[in-house]
């Protein structure tokens, strides 16, 4: 009987796969777009979104 899942990886293991992946692909990125929703937490970080037509990214 084949092995239904190949691929077990703990979550350290293929969160340091998607991190190196994307550090890879997005070694330098700039990203434009309009700046939403800005709010400093009580910490003293502050979180926006930059949106566009389509799409929004938390930060």
């Amino acid at each position: 009987m084949p092995d239904l899942f190949p691929n077990v990886y703990t979550v350290t293991q293929i969160t340091e796969e998607i991190t190196q992946v994307l550090s890879d692909a997005f070694s330098s990125v700039s990203v434009e777009g309009e700046m939403s929703g800005w709010k400093v937490a009580g910490s003293g970080h502050a979180y926006f979104s930059l949106k566009d037509e389509k799409s929004l990214l938390k930060a």
